[in-house]
């Protein structure tokens, strides 16, 4: 629930309107509710944030130009634990903004690289593979990872990488080089492009016609 600090007042009243990626590929999603669109484009820790830093919060659905519910809307305002000044310990906008850019540099998921091994070509694509071992890795087939501070294998340390097949702690990247060095030590191996605050990508709207 959002906070009840509104003695001094609420300021910063605004509007979002969120939208989904439409690149053509798949379809977008047509929520049947809000919490399911909420869950869509936010984390259960952004969602926390939202709750815990506002004064007043609404959301609602938005239609598209087809009708169809993929669109989510929020208005939101902030009052003061105190005097009415923007003091981060105060101020609940200045809170929402701390957290909310911590989130956003935080990665969804992050390992510890312990191992990497160049293995034989791949038969389906004719590339080479790098089996890392990352203990207690929650990463799933279809992951984009970043990987930085390996030694040795220093051709890891890159911005982007698909995992091709996990099993267990170890995980298959194709990387688009195959001359390797090996392995020595050290690497991170953690999300890209996802991070602790939204769960999915989406284009934000301002918006004037606001839900309170």
């Amino acid at each position: 629930m959002p906070n009840s600090d509104n003695t001094h007042g609420t300021f910063n009243k605004r509007s979002h309107i969120l939208s989904q990626i439409d690149d053509g590929s798949t379809a977008l999603q047509n929520f049947a509710d809000v919490d399911a669109a909420k869950s869509y484009f936010y984390t259960t820790e952004a969602l926390a944030v939202w709750d815990e830093t506002c004064t007043t919060l609404q959301w609602a659905l938005v239609a598209d130009g087809n009708g169809d519910n993929t669109k989510l809307k929020v208005t939101f305002d902030f009052g003061t634990k105190g005097s009415a000044t923007q003091v981060a310990a105060d101020d609940w906008a200045e809170q929402y903004n701390t957290r909310k850019t911590a989130l956003i540099g935080t990665p969804r998921k992050s390992a510890s690289i312990s191992n990497a091994v160049q293995t034989d070509t791949d038969p389906i694509t004719g590339t080479w593979e790098v089996n890392i071992t990352a203990t207690g890795h929650t990463f799933q087939a279809g992951d984009f990872v970043k990987i930085s501070g390996v030694q040795g294998m220093t051709q890891l340390n890159t911005d982007s990488m698909e995992i091709e097949s996990v099993d267990g702690n170890n995980f298959l990247i194709i990387p688009s080089s195959n001359s390797f060095s090996a392995y020595t030590s050290g690497g991170t191996v953690e999300s890209a492009y996802k991070n602790k605050w939204t769960n999915n990508n989406y284009t934000t709207e301002d918006s004037t016609d606001h839900l309170f």
